[in-house]
């Protein structure tokens, strides 16, 4: 009779064992003792780019994020984080192979560890929670006479009544010019690969956000009759306060003063130089420009 517990306690362990090292489709699960919502560790703990691993002998499972270590054992309804023990409302439990914890800890957990003191950051969340009174918190008078709290708390679900269900990849980018800092996050919206770009003016509060779809400029070429030799390029700023526009002037080389023709590019997702189709037509017009000794400015909207 000993053996044969040992053999089942043994084959409970390999499966657990290969739950938590192979992919799988699970979601959350609920008790039928308890309203606690419980998920697969190694998926929640994935969402946030954490390593997991199983310990057969001592039954424990330890989650390494950065500088965050977190260790469950199979049956406990608690957790030993970075060496301190915390309480959980619910035991680690196992499930047709798969171990699972409370959702809401694992989340609470990663969420405090993560907490970023970025602006852009923390409106993003709250965009995503729907809390618009949390991201009316950070943005400038300009934009919230435009987003109010209102409609800062449905911004992000109407997004996804356009998009679908949309989730942030992970990954961010940054530039800054004289105006803004742009800040850049990738979006899984169903197939579409898209972007949300938050703008923060000088003072560190957001003005503007952009949503599109993913653009790669790094495989752009230029056309070969883009002569960089012929001419420079300067950021300037035209206006001041809110209504500051940043873009870059062109010049032909050469002795001024240039006659010069403004373009205003009106609405839509297409901006500056952004290259969505090769050759641009911006790029054109900017050779065009040049090539008749016409200085270009491409404005930042």
């Amino acid at each position: 009779m000993l053996d044969k517990n040992k053999t089942m306690l043994t084959a409970a362990a390999v499966t657990l064992a290969l739950s938590l090292m192979l992919p799988s489709a699970a979601s959350a699960a609920t008790t039928s003792s308890s309203s606690t919502a419980l998920t697969p560790i190694r998926e929640a703990s994935a969402k946030y780019g954490a390593d997991v691993k199983w310990n057969q002998k001592t039954h424990t499972i330890t989650i390494t994020k950065d500088d965050s270590v977190i260790v469950l054992e199979i049956g406990k309804n608690g957790a030993i984080v970075n060496g301190k023990q915390v309480a959980m409302d619910h035991p680690v439990t196992v499930v047709s192979g798969r171990a699972l914890a409370d959702s809401k800890f694992i989340d609470d957990l990663f969420k405090n560890s993560q907490q970023s003191g970025d602006p852009a950051d923390l409106f993003v969340d709250a965009l995503q929670s729907g809390n618009g009174a949390q991201a009316a918190q950070y943005v400038s008078e300009s934009f919230a006479a435009t987003l109010p709290q209102n409609k800062l708390n449905v911004l992000w679900s109407n997004f996804e009544t356009i998009l679908g269900k949309m989730k942030l990849t992970g990954a961010k980018t940054e530039k800054t010019n004289s105006v803004h800092r742009n800040v850049t996050y990738a979006i899984q919206a169903g197939t579409v690969s898209a972007e949300i770009t938050i703008r923060l003016n000088l003072s560190g509060l957001i003005d503007d956000l952009n949503i599109a779809p993913a653009t790669n400029d790094s495989s752009y070429l230029k056309p070969s009759y883009d002569k960089a030799d012929s001419y420079t390029e300067q950021e300037v700023i035209v206006g001041q306060g809110d209504l500051a526009l940043p873009g870059t002037l062109t010049l032909p080389k050469g002795e001024g003063p240039f006659p010069a023709v403004v373009l205003v590019h009106g609405s839509g997702r297409k901006t500056a130089m952004l290259h969505l189709v090769a050759p641009s037509r911006f790029v054109i017009w900017q050779q065009g420009s040049l090539r008749k000794g016409l200085p270009y400015y491409a404005m930042i909207k």
